[in-house]
């Protein structure tokens, strides 16, 4: 078996006109009165949108306090076990160098040069948008897999099962995922086993601790080749750059972990997957800290199998944010880094297989979770959806009395308006992990959603492409269509296919003027938003 040291080179009617100007005028001085305090980071935060967001929130603005995270790291240049942490002098002391959460005794007794670059854009204080994370647990990478590893030269090693890793760690008898208080693992890294069912095993225990701890697990893909894990899970967030230099598509694993699926899900603008996974990472940082806000989920929590948490905090909810709220247009910053001109719907689930949803962006990200939770008809909201905003269902397909399609009505504003919207749920990993390594864990279920768009006013379904999303082998769907007619109603409808179940979804979206307007226009009609969503939830409690 061979691990990688690193993924490197990794127009509308008078009163809409009026209401459009105004906001421009309001935003105008938004910027303009937030522009004195805000403190540009590193190119690439101009480019994807954070820099605007933080001129317009000044003090306000989330910088990652309060998220702890994993940085996992492969060896430096192959040298054994003793350098994969960044300096923590570099880092100001954060970072963790210990024997880790998981009861691994081999800690990082060296500094690794590639591990000090994905800190900088992860957490560090320069060039990261979350530089106040400061609770950063650090782990080898073949560690955190649960390997103990011997390196025997040329980037090769021989590894045997050990369970005291962080994916296997015995627990009553039992092999489990630790149960850590991090939110989010990011992995810079990729990795192929020569034995297919130790890559599914490996792909089955990263999404189950998605779904059952909302444990957010973030990679760089690999910048070519065939390498399984991470890029072909289902619940992960795979990540590549702006200008597509990188492998694209899932490899083959087996009959559920497929070839072809979306991957990656986002790209940045970075010179490599290793570095924009660490700005996806930092972002997702930003939404979780917004999303600790209760009055956006209405104050709805769940309880999974780590932790209670808002219904923005679902792993759910972040992933439908930050696919919805990618562009699929670049053209700022370095052009060699942040030029996206030829998106091309090319999947079932109406993604590019080169760029996924597009290029991650703060500012409409924020937007989007600004937006708050807005419930489906049929679980009792009577109102239209607002232009940016995201739902969360915890029990829905049909079984045991839950609702088998789920509907948002909205109406259209302005003529050719675009409708940007992503729905995603998780593989269901079920039962517990078993008591040896590698082994059968059990059913695997991927349930079956479509995201359709219907023109209610003519009661048909809208089959142009991008508008209705039905693909059997992925699990997320995603709209994009730009051609609502001005007055009509619309409906997205969640639809449960292939049988009843029971499952929950995240599903994000915004409904946008072409062109796009301002963000800066966004980020007032998200603050509206809020304000209105307070003033509804208020009335109801």
């Amino acid at each position: 078996m061979q691990l990688s040291t690193a993924v490197k080179g990794l127009p509308g009617p008078l009163g809409a006109r009026s209401l459009y100007a105004c906001l421009f005028f309001l935003s105008f001085l938004l910027i303009s009165l937030g522009s004195r305090r805000a403190k540009a980071i590193a190119p690439y935060a101009t480019d994807i949108g954070h820099t605007e967001l933080a001129s317009q929130l000044g003090a306000n603005t989330p910088d990652g306090t309060g998220i702890r995270v994993q940085h996992v790291e492969a060896t430096h240049n192959g040298s054994g076990f003793t350098d994969y942490c960044p300096n923590p002098a570099v880092f100001g002391g954060a970072y963790v160098n210990s024997t880790l959460n998981a009861g691994v005794t081999q800690g990082s007794t060296g500094f690794s040069s590639h591990a000090n670059g994905i800190a900088r854009y992860y957490y560090g204080t320069t060039d990261s948008i979350a530089p106040a994370i400061s609770d950063i647990d650090g782990y080898e990478a073949f560690h955190w897999m649960g390997y103990d590893a011997t390196h025997i030269g040329s980037g090769a090693f021989n590894v045997t099962p050990d369970t005291s890793g962080f994916l296997n760690v015995e627990q009553g008898g039992l092999i489990l995922p630790y149960k850590s208080d991090a939110r989010i693992a990011n992995h810079s890294w990729s990795f192929s086993h020569n034995s297919t069912s130790i890559n599914g095993e490996l792909l089955r225990r990263i999404d189950y601790i998605v779904e059952h701890d909302d444990f957010l697990q973030i990679a760089g893909v690999s910048p070519s080749g065939a390498r399984e894990v991470f890029a072909s899970g289902f619940n992960e967030i795979s990540v590549g750059r702006t200008n597509g230099i990188h492998a694209e598509g899932t490899k083959a694993v087996d009959s559920v972990y497929t070839a072809g699926r979306e991957a990656p899900s986002l790209v940045a603008p970075t010179t490599t997957t290793s570095k924009a996974s660490a700005v996806v990472s930092a972002v997702a940082a930003l939404l979780l800290e917004t999303a600790q806000n209760g009055a956006l989920s209405g104050g709805s929590q769940i309880t999974n199998d780590t932790r209670t948490i808002y219904h923005a905090e679902t792993s759910e909810v972040i992933r439908a944010v930050l696919m919805a709220s990618a562009t699929r247009s670049a053209d700022g910053g370095d052009p060699t880094l942040n030029v996206l001109d030829n998106y091309n719907i090319d999947t079932a689930n109406n993604l590019d297989l080169d760029y996924g949803a597009g290029q991650v962006n703060m500012l409409h990200s924020y937007n989007v979770l600004a937006g708050g939770v807005h419930d489906s008809v049929e679980d009792g909201n009577g109102s239209n959806i607002a232009t940016h905003g995201w739902d969360y269902d915890p029990s829905f397909g049909g079984v045991g009395g839950t609702n088998a399609t789920g509907t948002y009505g909205f109406t259209a504003g302005v003529q050719d308006q675009v409708l940007k919207a992503s729905l995603v749920w998780n593989i269901d990993i079920q039962a517990d992990l078993g008591a040896t390594i590698p082994v059968s864990i059990g059913p695997t279920l991927l349930y079956n959603l479509d995201l359709e768009l219907w023109d209610a006013t003519l009661g048909t379904k809208i089959t142009t492409l991008g508008a209705t999303s039905d693909s059997t082998t992925e699990n997320t769907e995603n709209i994009f269509f730009d051609g609502l007619v001005a007055g009509n109603e619309y409906e997205m409808r969640v639809v449960g296919v292939g049988g009843l179940f029971e499952w929950d979804y995240g599903i994000a979206w915004q409904i946008m003027p072409v062109p796009e307007p301002s963000s800066a226009i966004l980020f007032v009609a998200a603050a509206l938003t809020m304000l209105s969503n307070y003033r509804h939830r208020t009335r109801r409690s």
